[in-house]
């Protein structure tokens, strides 16, 4: 290696600590190295010797990756042990890889999966409202029937709509037609696809004490089940005379409707 003689060039240690510890120059000798040939191929020839030694040495004595995880296990000797432990109090790159591995173990790598149930019991429940429709033709009588009690009727809840109409099937059985809807623009109707819609019978004691509810149906079996179809559409057949609670099961709440009281004409 050449020596440069000017007066400004930096010696051994100080290119030594600029490449291993990267130590700044003084301002004149950096000067002179960025413009002199001699001691830019000096500072080179260093800079070259250092990715060496790195390469072959570098982390030579550390335990592998493999051997950290038996240590933390405990499934290796005594010796082995004792050896790992004398290593990692001196070497804080291990000591770092030893609690990330201890982290990993501990952990649980195969957690149980959320039950649908529970899932279930997070979604919003929400109290859908009665609101006031405006057909075109009122008869008389229909006049002096109270909201509750014309047909069709419209409920709301939040951005969720629901229409349900009384009609019967040509063969006269009777049924009972609900159309579900969303006044918001980003929510399409098909979003409600294959989602599930319950009626639950009440009876006198369940329907007096609705004031006091809050839509909850007990561990009872739903009286008749539906689905909605891609259009929004739900049907129910052969729905008897009655009280009922409407739970409609959706993706990101479920729409309640108490005290649907079905009387035909």
């Amino acid at each position: 290696m050449l020596d440069c003689l000017h007066s400004m060039a930096p010696n051994d240690e100080e290119l030594l600590r600029y490449v291993l510890d990267e130590k700044p120059l003084a301002t004149q000798v950096k000067s002179h190295v960025e413009h002199c040939v001699v001691c830019q191929q000096r500072l080179s020839t260093y800079a070259e010797m250092d990715q060496r030694l790195v390469q072959g040495l570098y982390r030579s004595q550390c335990p592998t990756p493999t051997e950290l995880s038996l240590y933390c296990a405990q499934q290796m000797s005594v010796a082995q042990i004792m050896q790992i432990t004398d290593h990692v109090k001196m070497c804080p790159l291990c000591g770092s890889e030893l609690e990330l591995t201890r982290r990993f173990l501990q952990s649980d790598l195969f957690p149980e999966p959320v039950q649908k149930e529970a899932l279930k019991q997070h979604l919003q429940r929400i109290i859908a409202s009665l609101v006031p429709w405006q057909p075109v033709l009122v008869t008389r009588r229909e006049e002096q029937l109270p909201t509750e009690a014309r047909w069709p009727r419209q409920y709301r809840a939040d951005a969720i709509n629901l229409s349900l109409h009384l009609s019967r099937a040509s063969s006269g059985e009777a049924m009972l037609l609900g159309l579900i809807t969303s006044s918001k623009d980003e929510e399409a109707v098909d979003e409600f696809e294959g989602r599930k819609a319950e009626l639950y019978l009440l009876d006198s004691c369940e329907t007096s004490q609705l004031a006091e509810q809050d839509g909850r149906q007990q561990n009872e079996r739903a009286l008749l089940t539906s689905y909605v179809d891609d259009l929004g559409n739900l049907v129910f057949k052969a729905v008897p005379t009655g009280a009922y609670r409407m739970i409609v099961h959706l993706p990101t709440c479920e729409m309640v409707i108490n005290n649907l009281r079905i009387e035909y004409p």
